[in-house]
């Protein structure tokens, strides 16, 4: 799925735009807190062959956001399916006690992952930061979990010391959970984004999303 925001266009990350994957994770000021190393091109390949597989097999991953009017590479981010392992466990914490927070999702491929609840995270070259643009990522990645995949939770963690995209998580609307260690995570709930005031101007956001023929349907940086 293909969405439009005021300035971006965000796409779904596949093999055909690896390279500009590559241009976000190799940023400078991007790199560090993901990696040990400088990504190469090679592995933004891997990387992107993955996000397409979950797009095909989990109904989302990430998006590559381009500016709406140069084209240029701003940023990834979006959604992800998160792992049914011990450490995405820990989030069972900040959710509540309610079945749906263990439901696995239909297709165990590429790993079972969690059905209801997704996890929301940005990434944006350094010469973008400050403008915004997280913001709008996270937004429209709100819309698109809760009105799109008709998730019950939205949580989303960066490094406690990570001010920028801590601040985004609260400018979006959601609220500090807690943490573990070193991650300081953050959470909105379905009902939270139905009562929230910018729900409408996010909704319209998503109201733009157009499918794309070669994708089906089915400063600031965190986590994912």
């Amino acid at each position: 799925m293909e969405v439009l925001t005021p300035r971006l266009r965000l796409v779904p990350v596949g093999p055909a735009n690896a390279a500009d994957l590559w241009l976000v994770h190799a940023d400078d000021e991007v790199w560090r807190w993901y990696e040990g190393a400088k990504p190469t091109l090679e592995q933004a390949r891997q990387r992107a062959a993955e996000m397409g597989e979950s797009w095909r097999l989990h109904g989302v991953h990430k998006w590559i956001a381009y500016d709406r009017v140069t084209g240029e590479v701003v940023g990834r981010g979006g959604l992800s399916r998160t792992p049914v392992d011990d450490d995405w466990g820990r989030i069972y914490a900040f959710l509540p006690d309610f079945p749906w927070v263990r439901a696995v999702h239909e297709s165990r491929d590429p790993f079972p992952a969690h059905a209801d609840w997704v996890e929301l995270g940005w990434a944006l070259r350094h010469e973008f930061w400050g403008r915004g643009y997280a913001a709008e990522i996270g937004q429209a990645g709100l819309a698109y979990a809760f009105d799109v995949l008709r998730a019950q939770a939205v949580v989303s963690c960066a490094e406690r010391d990570n001010v920028r995209s801590r601040a985004v998580m609260q400018r979006i609307g959601m609220r500090y959970a807690g943490e573990i260690d070193p991650y300081a995570v953050s959470v909105l709930l379905r009902a939270e984004w139905t009562a929230a005031p910018t729900r409408a101007s996010a909704s319209a956001q998503a109201s733009t999303m157009t499918a794309t023929m070669d994708q089906p349907m089915s400063g600031v940086h965190n986590r994912a």
